[in-house]
């Protein structure tokens, strides 16, 4: 990274790749634009990331076989000879991994100015739709739930997807922003973790504001294992386990309790439906019976999965509100062994490139964590966040100091 001159090439670049980027995560765009014409749109990326060195196009190819291998199972087992059901998972995989592939060009580029720029437009888009949809929680304050639940009016779904209000997927990427910023506030030191601090709890707001039960149990979980692990003192260490396990066990009372107190009334309205949500237990029944029709389908067929031309079967699948136990009905332990292995070793390398930090790894257990709990592989804005914005921060962190240290 010793080009530190804005030449003509990086911003076109960067704004190619802001491109890419914003296909996957404004609301606006992923909803109007299919899934083809997005591949085709990175097309030009892949070629040049392959062109860039040798290494880069045996990962690539390594990566393009894994898409074939589910095609090939899904086109002689599970949809056989349906080509356009077949092709589906490697569409939704490619779309799912593309974003760890740019993070592995810029990670390789001889200029800082894409990687400053392409942080930098990826951060601003994030935050437009965050102020969008905080702007529609106003007027609609269960919007994010609801373009995940569905509603009867499609029209007023669709207009809202249309004015950039995220739902599901990017509800849950600002999520695994959640413990990375709990990891900042650890690090940091001075006024400076502060702001993490401010941040920390103006994306926990969000969260709540989301609705979303079980991302705010997973990044409160999380979270709670960093501040721990980052502590220091042994004493310090001892009191945060023993609180936040009894803010764990009693959080459903801690809702309800807030929700009856609090004098904000949009906020209390919010922890009361997170507390009518957690103690029916209506979520947590419906995934449990989920993934026990998913692991019924898997013993059926355990090897290469199940036959998905059949609608009791393709419901179970895409009904599953899971990740890896969908891959596990559909396309039984042959396609989850491929699946965990492309994820884990693109973990791996992110992991390696950014000058490893162990609690980054926290970040990674909880996107598995949340792929058995929800069908994240379709949710592109999470893979961003993963795969791209949090590795190159640190890629580019790491970077600097280096520089310093050399000087």
């Amino acid at each position: 990274m010793q080009d530190t001159k804005l030449r003509f090439r990086n911003i076109f670049m960067s704004v190619y790749i802001l491109a890419i980027i914003a296909l996957l995560v404004l609301p606006m765009l992923k909803y109007s634009v299919r899934y083809i014409p997005i591949i085709l749109f990175t097309v030009p990326f892949v070629a040049v990331y392959m062109l860039k060195k040798r290494k880069s196009a045996i990962v690539f190819f390594c990566f393009l076989m894994t898409l074939v291998s589910f095609f090939v199972f899904n086109f002689l087992v599970n949809t056989p000879l349906n080509i356009n059901a077949s092709i589906n998972m490697s569409i939704l995989l490619y779309l799912c991994f593309i974003s760890f592939f740019i993070f592995d060009y810029l990670a390789n580029s001889d200029s800082v100015w894409e990687i400053r720029l392409v942080i930098t437009g990826t951060v601003a888009i994030f935050v437009f739709v965050m102020i969008m949809t905080s702007i529609a929680f106003i007027e609609d304050p269960t919007i994010a739930r609801s373009l995940a639940s569905g509603r009867t009016d499609d029209e007023y779904i669709n207009s809202m997807r249309m004015q950039n209000v995220g739902g599901f997927g990017f509800s849950y990427a600002v999520g695994m922003f959640i413990p990375y910023i709990a990891i900042r506030i650890v690090r940091s030191t001075g006024k400076i973790r502060f702001v993490f601090i401010a941040l920390y709890i103006a994306l926990f707001m969000y969260a709540l504001f989301c609705q979303y039960t079980t991302l705010l149990f997973v990044a409160i979980a999380f979270s709670t294992v960093i501040f721990i692990w980052g502590s220091k003192n042994a004493l310090t260490k001892s009191i945060l386990l023993f609180v936040s396990l009894l803010v764990l066990i009693n959080l459903t009372g801690i809702f309800k309790f807030l929700g009856n107190h609090i004098p904000f009334t949009s906020l209390a309205y919010h922890l009361k439906n997170l507390y009518i949500s957690m103690s029916t237990g209506e979520e947590t029944n419906s995934r449990l019976l989920a993934a026990k029709r998913c692991i019924g389908l898997f013993r059926r067929n355990p090897f290469f999965g199940a036959n998905l031309l059949d609608r009791y079967n393709s419901y179970i699948v895409n009904h599953g509100h899971s990740t890896y136990f969908g891959i596990l009905a559909s396309n039984g332990i042959a396609g989850l062994g491929i699946l965990l292995f492309a994820t884990v070793s693109i973990m791996r390398s992110i992991y390696v490139k950014t000058n490893p930090n162990k609690m980054n790894i926290i970040i990674f257990i909880m996107y598995i964590v949340l792929g058995f709990l929800n069908p994240t592989h379709n949710a592109f804005e999470i893979s961003v966040v993963v795969f791209l914005l949090i590795p190159l921060i640190e890629f580019y962190e790491n970077k600097i100091k280096e520089q310093k240290y050399a000087e």
